[in-house]
């Protein structure tokens, strides 16, 4: 009598079990990847705090911010009604502003996070100097960073945190404060104990190793030629963020990762797209007269910022994706603006940049793409589409950061 056999495919492999019992535990099985080797770098720091992890859960659960790979069909602790406020309110135009400011700010609990969104609403409506919360930029790193804009485009200060005013009205910050406090008494409270334990799980046994090993931040460097001028880069992994999802970071050195446990193969992508933005910091100022121009062909004066934060997305695209071939060894689509008219430009930019110098220099590489963008119409039309995507109240798939 023959004995039955029962395969199971994963990947690349093919397995047979003679147990049904057996091949019902690998199929089902929850693959908890590590990695080994020689430490090289150890400039990368893990920490998992609350006050991240339950605000992108409300606004995740409330769809002002993406995620992918958490059952937004299980979320608790928030009614539908403080919901739908959350949504239809101006909350998803200045989400990263939001969460780029409690990512700066030294908190740890959740009477830090109230009174930090307390703090926000007097900095912004009642114009009381910051005191605990750090903005996720100050003035005077603002002034530093878009003096060429302040008279051409009206970018001012002012300006600036009157559109803050607008989409982080006091009402919308009331409504935020309280579904924090619901969320927490009603779920995130008793669901927190356990699932920071299995962040700091996936923080000792996988993530630090791996950055050990994979030594991202300091490849990231010499693929750029450049210098993160911090001693450490600060990683926050975020629970409702499993396989993906709109991950941010702020200067000087703090960024979000993902918490799934397979990020420990990939986690040189999270810091290679975050850490980029961080280290090419200053590039508006450096070709204010090249972003005039493509502003004047995209036509979008009046809205400066978005521009520059779309350009800066296209450029930190090419250089997730350079990495990417480092580790991985071949082209995959890891952003969704690859094989986009304006990233194919970047990539072509790269390519003579490190004809021309036989090294790689970012500056000319970023000046160079600057101008392959002012010349291509296709590409023109291309920002001209993000831009008015962005303004909108929808979420263009590739915000994954803040400016």
């Amino acid at each position: 009598m023959l004995q039955n056999a029962y395969y199971v495919k994963k990947g690349p492999i093919l397995a047979r079990f003679s147990a049904l019992r057996d091949a019902v535990e690998f199929a089902t099985a929850i693959t908890i990847p590590e990695v080994d080797g020689r430490e090289t770098d150890n400039r990368v720091k893990f920490k998992a705090r609350l006050p991240d992890n339950l605000l992108c859960y409300i606004l995740a659960i409330s769809n002002v911010v993406r995620t992918k790979g958490f059952p937004l069909e299980l979320s608790q602790g928030l009614s539908f009604e403080t919901r739908a406020k959350l949504f239809s309110s101006k909350l998803k135009r200045d989400r990263w502003f939001l969460l780029a400011s409690i990512l700066r700010s030294d908190l740890r609990t959740i009477e830090d996070l109230v009174n930090a969104l307390d703090e926000l609403e007097s900095v912004l409506h009642d114009g009381v100097p910051p005191h605990k919360i750090r903005l996720a930029i100050t003035r005077e790193e603002f002034e530093s960073r878009f003096k060429p804009y302040i008279s051409e485009f009206n970018f001012t200060w002012e300006k600036y945190l009157e559109e803050k005013k607008k989409n982080l009205s006091r009402k919308t910050l009331q409504i935020l404060k309280s579904a924090v406090l619901e969320c927490y008494r009603r779920f995130y409270q008793t669901y927190w104990k356990s699932r920071s334990r299995t962040l700091r799980y996936l923080i000792c046994s996988l993530l630090e190793d791996a950055v050990a090993v994979l030594a991202p931040l300091k490849r990231l460097e010499a693929l750029l030629n450049a210098k993160f001028t911090e001693p450490f880069l600060e990683v926050y992994p975020i629970d409702v963020f499993r396989t993906g999802g709109e991950r941010y970071g702020v200067y000087p050195n703090r960024i979000t990762c993902r918490s799934d446990p397979s990020v420990a193969l990939e986690i040189y992508i999270d810091v290679a797209h975050e850490a980029a933005h961080l280290l090419v910091k200053g590039w508006e100022a450096k070709f204010c007269d090249l972003v005039s121009e493509i502003a004047l062909s995209v036509n979008c004066s009046s809205r400066i910022q978005n521009l520059l934060y779309t350009i800066e997305e296209h450029i930190v695209a090419v250089i997730q994706h350079k990495v990417d071939l480092l580790y991985y060894g071949a082209k995959r689509r890891t952003h969704p603006y690859m094989f986009s008219t304006a990233f194919i430009l970047g990539e072509k930019a790269w390519r003579e940049v490190e004809e021309t110098y036989y090294l790689f220099k970012l500056d000319e590489f970023i000046k160079l793409y600057l101008e392959k963008l002012k010349a291509s119409q296709k590409a023109i039309e291309q920002l001209r589409k993000e831009i008015q995507l962005f303004y909108s109240q929808e979420t263009p798939r590739s915000l994954q950061h803040i400016y």
